[in-house]
């Protein structure tokens, strides 16, 4: 009997060491799954502070892209209206040349109407965002959408650009430099230290030429479309900046 009594206390001694190491190593197992979680939210807390970081610095890049981009589209614009404004007048010209002509004005006339800037946006952030995945980090997906499609739609309103600065050069510019000699052009309106031609300028021909007149009109024509094309490109420019700074506050 007594040999039985101490079998149950052993048994009872066994299940409360049993029970002592459960508890011990259930302890042990939430200080170790406690001291995980911490570490993630840790981690989480630091790669979150370091992804605003990154969306701040990559928001206060694409501003100042944009902007700069912003800037020479609008200077690329009065370019644009002065070639239209030269050609206008030029036109007005020759529908005027039975009449004096003045050689000094028609001058500076073609100097304008030779402006052939084409919009090159400057977009190394923006190509190192995407490249890098780093756009994501923004917030606003309109933003990102339209961030994306920013190469295509400049492409498009190239397309334009070209096509008037290819008209200029393979079809007004050869009909200029057949009349009047370039180096009176740029000594006299650009200052240039340019000889002077040993070639007068023969412009009376020039303005009876039907080719001058087509090219001119041409150029005006063209150059309108460009603008059609920059137009909306604007416009997204602004809206971008806008939203840009949205993403600031």
């Amino acid at each position: 009997m007594l040999h039985f009594f101490r079998q149950i206390r052993q048994k009872l001694i066994i299940q409360e060491n049993v029970r002592k190491y459960l508890l011990y190593a259930v302890g042990e197992i939430l200080l170790v799954v406690i001291g995980i979680l911490i570490a993630v939210q840790v981690n989480l807390a630091l790669e979150n502070s370091r992804n605003e970081e990154l969306r701040i610095n990559l928001v206060d890049g694409l501003i100042s892209e944009f902007e700069m981009n912003l800037a020479q589209l609008d200077t690329i614009l009065v370019f644009y209206n002065d070639v239209i404004s030269s050609g206008n007048d030029l036109v007005e010209i020759i529908e005027k040349r039975h009449s004096e002509i003045p050689e000094r004005k028609i001058d500076s006339l073609l100097v304008v109407n030779s402006w052939l800037w084409t919009f090159d946006p400057i977009n190394g952030v923006l190509k190192s965002s995407v490249s890098s995945g780093n756009i994501h980090l923004l917030k606003n997906d309109t933003l990102k959408v339209h961030l994306f499609a920013w190469n295509d739609r400049v492409f498009d309103a190239r397309e334009e650009q070209l096509r008037a600065l290819k008209h200029y050069e393979e079809w007004l510019l050869p009909v200029v430099e057949k009349h009047i000699p370039s180096a009176n052009i740029a000594d006299a309106i650009f200052g240039y230290d340019v000889p002077e031609s040993s070639f007068s300028g023969d412009y009376r021909p020039m303005l009876f030429d039907p080719s001058f007149e087509n090219s001119i009109v041409n150029r005006i024509v063209y150059t309108n479309d460009a603008i059609l094309e920059l137009d909306p490109l604007i416009e997204v420019n602004r809206e971008i900046l806008d939203l840009l700074k949205q993403e600031i506050n």
